[in-house]
Parts: structure tokens; sequence; C-alpha cells
């Protein structure tokens, strides 16, 4: 996958939680940093998701000079929320791979790297991400029910997998709101929806815990 495809997809997916500071690096900051991380900070000085940040360069300088990250080769660029760094080795190996994940916490040596590119790296923590107990989750809720949101209605139902009766959902969003559904994945709930064509029905998404 392309870099830009993968940033492109995750824009669209996470929407205003990716915080993307756009801009390139000086010419001799890009020299520093690893090859396979130069079309990255060609364009972006940083990013932010969801499940973790990519750090300036400045800030990849200070922490590469930690150990073992210093001594074992490793270039650290980034972390997510808890305790693994995302690291890139100044030089593939002989596969060609470059990057992989440390969770100092469990892990007391690194891993070789498993991914050769950093795109394959973001959308694997991405998925890894919606796949956990730690994704952001939100109930959904619906109302404005009519008798031309019938349609919408039943396709609501069923892309949440709802079991809640369609006679009390009718009668509940008919006079207010109805919740359809609780603990659903929040990024995949926004996800569905665009691609609904919902005109009369109007769908609620409320951020909950993001434990499920």
């Amino acid at each position: 996958m392309l870099l830009s495809e993968c940033i492109a997809a995750l824009d669209e997916l996470y929407e205003k939680d990716l915080k993307k500071k756009e801009g390139s690096a000086e010419d001799a900051k890009l020299a520093i940093v690893p090859e396979k991380l130069r079309e990255f900070y060609s364009a972006y000085q940083s990013m932010k998701f969801p499940f973790g940040k990519i750090y300036s360069i400045d800030d990849c300088l200070k922490a590469s000079m930690a150990e073992p990250f210093r001594s074992e080769g490793w270039f650290c660029f980034g972390q997510d929320e808890y305790f693994s760094f995302w690291l890139c080795k100044e030089s593939p190996d002989s596969d060609g791979l470059s990057f992989t994940t440390w969770d100092h916490e469990l892990e007391e040596e690194i891993d070789d790297p498993a991914f050769a590119e950093i795109a394959d790296l973001i959308q694997y923590l991405s998925d890894d991400y919606m796949d956990s107990e730690l994704a952001t989750m939100c109930s959904v809720s619906i109302s404005g029910y009519t008798r031309e949101a019938m349609r919408e209605l039943r396709d609501v139902k069923n892309a949440f997998h709802s079991t809640v009766p369609m006679l009390d959902m009718k009668e509940k969003a008919t006079k207010g709101s109805c919740k359809i559904k609780e603990k659903f994945h929040y990024y995949q709930a926004k996800k569905i929806l665009r691609g609904m064509d919902i005109k009369y029905l109007k769908v609620m998404l409320k951020k909950t815990s993001g434990l499920y």
C-alpha cells in the first residue's frame, strides 16, 4: 500500500480524530532519518491517530538517543498510548524489512523488523486498534421516525445488528429517541453511516468508553 493511500483511507475512517501537521522537513533533517521514513517526513511534520502518534523529527532524535535504540540501530519515530514504541531500522534487513513495534513493559528485547514500509505498519496498527478492546465505542440511537423512513429504519436496524423489535423502534423514535445498539465501534459506525442513503431518519452516535 502506498503511504498516500494509507493516510487517505485513515483520514476517511477517523476524520477529525486524525490530526496531521503538514509540511516538509528541512533537507538537513531529512538526511538524518532512515531512508524508509523520508517519504513521510517530506510531507508531514508529525501525525496523531486515535491509537498513537508519529513524532516530529526533533522528538525522534531525542527518543532515539535512549537505550536500547541507540546501540541496536533503531530509530524511534512514534508510540501508542500505552507502552509500545514504533521503530525503524537505520537500514533494512536482508529481507528488506525495516519497521516493528516494541512493548517495553512486556518484552525485554526488540523483535526483528516485520514490515517493509511505514504504510504497512500504520495500517496494521489501525486494524489492531479497531479489533481491540481499546477502540473507541459508542451507543447508536435513532429519532425522527416517519412513514417515509420505514426503509431507512430497516436498513439501520440490519446494519447495526440491532435486536430491538421494529415496533418498539418505530414507537420510541416517533415520540423521541430509541437506543438501538450499545458498545459498537465508533469509527466503524461512522463508516457504516457514510455508506447509507439516509434522508428522513436521524441516527445519533454517542461515544462511550474505550473498552468492550
